[in-house]
C-alpha cells in the first residue's frame, strides 16, 4: 500500500477534521535554532544600552551648543541696541537674580509677544511688522547723506499702500480665506524690506521701464544739495557722470553663467589724504540689468559735486543677488584731474582692492574681465 501524500506548507491538525493551518502556527513546532527562552545575548543588550546613553549625551551636548549660540546672538543684539533693549536694566536684573540677562530679555520678549497675540491677534501683529520696522528704517534713510536706500523704502511704501488698499476694498475676503494668510503676508513684507533680499528694489527695477513708458518722461537723478548751498542743484565744479553700458562682464558666482549687474559710483581721495565733503560717503547707484553680461544702463545721469581736483571716480560693478549679499565683479577708476572737458570711452574692469580675489575663496568668483563705457564731463554750475 502506497504511503499517504505529504502535505507541503500545510499540515492537518490532529482532531480538526479537514481544517488546515500554516506550519508556522503549530504550537508544537520546534523554534528555529538559536531562538528560545533564555537565548538573548546579555552582551548585545549592554551594548545597546551604552549606545542609547551615548546618543542621549550627544543630543544634550548639541542642545547645549545651540542654546549657547542663541545666548550669544541675544547678547550681541543687546550690546548693539543698548537703548532699545534696555540693556542696563537687564544687567541690573542679572546682578539681582543671578539669571543671565539674555534669558531675562528673551523671557520678557516672549511674554510681550504672547500678550500681543492674545490682545491684538495675528492681524495686529502683521500690521505692526509691516509698518514699525520699515518706518524706523525710512527715518534713517531720510537722515542719511546717500540716496542708496531711498529707492528701496519709497518702493516699499508704494507696494505696502497698494496691497492694503486691495485688501481693504477688493480682495480682502478672498485673501483671508487662504490658510495661514497672516503668516504668508508677514513673510511677503519681510521679503520686500529685508537687507538680504531687498524685494522692493527688485520690483522697482522690474516695473521701472513700464512706468517710465507710461509717463513718457526721462527721469534724471540729481543728488541733494549740501546745507547752505542756497539752491536746488550743486554749485561750483561738478562732474556729470553717465554709465552707458558694459560688455563681457564676468559671472558673479561659479554656478552661474551670467550676472545681473548694477554700478555704484563714488569719489575717492587721492594720495592717502582724508576725505573732504561727500568724498567716500556719497554713493550713486544705477539701475540693475537682469541676467546679462552686456548691460545697457539708460536714463541715469549723476551730478556729483567736486570739492577738489585730486579725486578718483570709482565705479564698482556689482552683481545683484536676490538671496544673500550682492557679488563684487570689479571696478573701473578714472583720475578726475586728468579730464579736460569731457571723457567718453571704454574702461577695463580691475580689482584694485583685491576684493574679487578674496571672495573667490568662498563663492568661486571668476576672473575680473570685461569693460564699462563711461561718459564724463566736468562743468561749473
Amino acid at each position: 500500500q502506497a504511503p499517504p501524500a505529504r502535505l507541503v506548507g500545510r499540515q492537518r491538525r490532529p482532531g480538526a477534521g479537514a481544517a488546515f493551518l500554516p506550519r508556522s502556527r503549530f504550537l508544537w513546532d520546534p523554534p528555529p535554532p538559536g531562538v528560545g527562552v533564555g537565548s538573548e545575548d546579555p552582551d548585545a543588550g549592554g551594548a545597546a544600552a551604552a549606545a542609547a546613553a551615548a546618543a542621549a549625551v550627544a543630543m544634550a551636548s548639541t542642545m547645549e551648543e545651540r542654546l549657547q549660540r542663541v545666548q550669544t546672538s541675544i547678547d550681541s543684539l543687546m550690546a548693539r541696541r543698548r537703548g532699545i533693549c534696555q540693556t542696563d536694566l537687564f544687567e541690573q536684573a542679572e546682578a539681582a537674580t543671578s539669571v543671565a540677562k539674555e534669558w531675562l530679555f528673551a523671557g520678557v520678549v516672549a511674554v510681550l509677544a504672547l500678550l500681543v497675540v492674545l490682545i491684538g491677534g495675528t492681524d495686529f501683529i502683521t500690521k505692526v511688522l509691516g509698518f514699525a520696522y520699515p518706518a524706523y528704517r525710512s527715518f534713517q534713510a531720510i537722515e542719511s547723506k546717500t540716496m542708496d536706500d531711498d529707492k528701496q523704502w519709497l518702493t516699499y511704501w508704494i507696494v505696502f499702500g497698494v496691497w492694503n488698499l486691495l485688501e481693504a476694498h477688493l480682495i480682502g475676503p478672498l485673501l483671508r480665506s487662504i490658510p495661514f494668510y497672516g503668516f504668508l503676508k508677514v513673510l511677503g513684507f519681510a521679503w520686500l524690506y529685508h537687507s538680504q533680499t531687498r524685494g522692493a528694489e527688485m520690483l522697482y527695477e522690474l516695473a521701472r521701464p513700464h512706468v517710465l513708458a507710461l509717463m513718457q518722461v526721462e527721469l534724471k537723478y540729481v543728488p541733494p544739495k549740501d546745507a547752505g548751498d542756497g539752491g536746488d542743484a550743486p554749485k561750483g565744479d561738478v562732474l556729470i557722470a553717465k554709465v552707458l553700458s558694459g560688455r563681457d562682464l564676468p559671472a558673479g558666482h561659479k554656478d552661474t553663467e551670467t550676472c545681473s549687474p548694477y554700478c555704484v559710483l563714488k569719489l575717492l581721495p587721492q594720495g592717502g589724504r582724508k576725505a573732504v565733503g561727500l568724498e567716500g560717503s556719497a554713493a550713486y547707484k544705477t539701475s540693475t540689468c537682469f541676467r546679462t553680461a552686456d548691460p545697457l544702463w539708460t536714463g541715469a545721469q549723476f551730478v556729483i559735486p567736486l570739492e577738489r581736483d585730486d579725486v578718483t571716480l570709482d565705479v564698482a560693478i556689482m552683481d545683484k543677488n536676490n538671496i544673500g549679499n550682492d557679488h563684487y565683479l570689479g571696478s573701473v577708476r578714472v583720475d578726475i584731474s586728468a579730464i579736460d572737458g569731457s571723457f567718453r570711452d571704454w574702461v577695463k574692469l580691475e580689482d584694485p582692492d583685491a576684493m574679487a580675489t578674496w571672495r573667490s575663496l568662498d563663492d568661486g568668483v571668476k576672473d575680473v574681465v570685461g569693460e564699462v563705457q563711461l561718459d564724463l564731463e566736468r562743468k561749473t554750475m
